[in-house]
């Protein structure tokens, strides 16, 4: 939380602005803009300034809606006064519909300083681009390492394992292809991160060459 506090305050001093995703892992901040989510939804008459904005795509055989929701000015924002420039709260919610027929539904928060003319049109923008780069590691992470099937109870080993597996994708990323095709014969195939790391067990110096790359 403090990191991104300060943070902010150097978004703000640079005169740029910033959108937060509130995860369950900050309990206070998720569940008061939850709260407050649901609050709105329930009096929708109240004045409060709730702009929406709804997106539809149908690509790969599925079908999937976001709607992206911001309330601007609301009161509960003083709570979070260490948050330089707090202006609005954003709540995304995404419902895809694959083609055998499952449904999947997320829902997801933000602290944002975006605010007046066009602000849920940057929110969209900003929060469709921040789930696409998280949803995109995600799938590196479970693909190369098989996070999901990680079945670590203990927290912090849990998070020091995250930090490992990220720690080595971005060292094998740094290595050239030209390398990468020296130790693997030039098989195209083994240009992919799991294969690089799959190299770097074989041969120690590969491994030395992760460890020294300039990227």
């Amino acid at each position: 939380m403090a990191c991104q506090t300060e943070i902010t305050r150097k978004v703000i001093e640079k005169g740029g602005d910033y959108v937060i995703a509130c995860k369950e892992n900050q309990p206070t901040l998720h569940q008061e803009i939850q709260e407050y989510f649901l609050y709105a939804d329930e009096n929708p008459k109240e004045d409060l300034q709730n702009t929406r904005h709804v997106q539809k795509e149908k690509s790969h055989g599925r079908l999937e809606s976001r709607t992206y929701d911001l309330i601007e000015d609301c009161e509960m924002l003083h709570r979070f006064h260490d948050f330089a420039g707090a202006s609005s709260i954003g709540r995304v919610r995404s419902r895809v519909e694959l083609r055998d027929g499952t449904i999947r539904a997320d829902e997801r928060y933000y602290l944002t300083s975006l605010s007046g003319a066009g602000a849920i049109d940057r929110f969209a923008h900003a929060a469709r681009n921040h789930w696409g780069i998280e949803n995109s590691c995600h799938w590196v992470l479970d693909v190369t390492f098989g996070e999901d099937a990680c079945r670590t109870r203990d927290e912090i080993a849990a998070q020091n394992l995250t930090v490992a597996r990220k720690l080595a994708l971005a060292l094998a990323k740094r290595v050239p292809d030209e390398v990468v095709e020296k130790y693997s014969h030039n098989q195209a195939k083994y240009t992919s991160l799991k294969k690089r790391l799959f190299l770097a067990q074989l041969y120690p110096t590969f491994m030395m060459e992760i460890l020294l790359a300039n990227g």
